[in-house]
């Protein structure tokens, strides 16, 4: 599944879940006799005494969104013979999946090691629009560090050095004004997403948006309107030795580029480039040069006497 699709459907589930409400419960068997600690509580023996016989990871992850005011909560457990980890997230918000006016956001992680009790390591991040605050307890047990200060109706930060890589949070008037995010992953994916006015989220990224994604081997980079559809547009996927590109410029209209290679061969399978989506311009047809009118491909040069010869 491509980046765009993959957050095209993130957004929708998250626009339906947040504009009906659920509750959603997925527990190990385990948790039947022995349910998962609460945020601040302790891991009793039993539990502890349950785990140790197995070999495999038991999780309790429970869910929770409403509307109207928006409301979502994350709690999830993880223990296996070896240690524990937890993480919880809430977020309340006086607009809905559309448009995000936060007055309150928490998130905490914790780990244990084998038996604790209590953990070892923690890290807390607190953010309302009148204050925004994190703090870190043994960052080196729990692998992340959380950093966090300002007032976000001015301005505000939010970052951390995390297990799996880094992330960065810059706002401006709370939802309203200008925001730019940024994370690295220690595998090399990462970006960055940014908006001279955020407007509660999905306003601003109409008026405005720049990004530029990458995830394995593909990427995604857009400026402009409409998520920069209006504006300029640049996608790039790789499955095993094929590489597929696309570039638009206002949806294509002023210039519009596609194109297929092979790695493997080092050459370009198809090709399209010109301005109406492809209408006019140049391109190539199973590597053979052509120009094209009307869309229809027309073979020049080599590629035309080759097919005059197989004829």
């Amino acid at each position: 599944m491509s980046l765009r699709r993959t957050a095209t459907f993130a957004f929708l589930l998250l626009l339906v879940l947040g504009s009906v409400g659920c509750s959603i419960i997925d527990d190990d068997k385990i948790f039947a006799d022995f349910p998962a600690p609460g945020p601040g509580e302790m891991i009793n023996s039993e539990l502890w005494d349950q785990v140790e016989g197995t070999d495999s990871v038991h999780r309790s992850s429970h869910a929770k969104t409403w509307p109207l005011p928006w409301f979502f909560s994350l709690h999830d457990f993880a223990i296996s013979r070896e240690a524990a980890s937890r993480f919880d997230f809430a977020w309340y918000d006086l607009g809905n999946p559309l448009i995000f006016l936060p007055v309150y956001v928490s998130a905490g992680q914790a780990f244990y090691e084998a038996g604790d009790h209590e953990p070892i390591g923690e890290a807390h991040l607190f953010w309302t629009p009148f204050w925004t605050s994190a703090k870190t307890r043994n960052p080196q047990a729990l692998g992340s560090n959380l950093n966090a200060w300002g007032v976000p109706l001015f301005v505000s930060h939010v970052g951390g050095n995390l297990r799996n890589g880094d992330f960065s949070l810059t706002n401006i008037l709370w939802t309203l004004g200008p925001m730019v995010m940024s994370y690295e992953t220690k595998s090399g994916n990462g970006g960055y997403v940014a908006t001279p006015f955020l407007l509660g989220g999905l306003l601003g990224s109409i008026l405005w948006a720049d990004f530029d994604i990458r995830e394995d081997q593909n990427r995604i980079i857009g400026h402009g309107p409409l998520f920069s559809y209006l504006g300029y547009s640049d996608v790039t996927s790789q499955y095993r030795h094929k590489v597929k590109k696309q570039r638009m410029v206002i949806l294509g209209i002023l210039w519009f580029d596609r194109s297929l290679s092979d790695l493997k061969k080092n050459q370009v399978i198809n090709s399209s480039h010109g301005p109406l989506w492809g209408m006019f311009g140049w391109g190539r047809k199973n590597t053979a040069p052509t120009v094209r009118f009307l869309w229809i491909p027309i073979r020049v040069g080599s590629g035309a006497a080759e097919e005059g010869q197989r004829q």
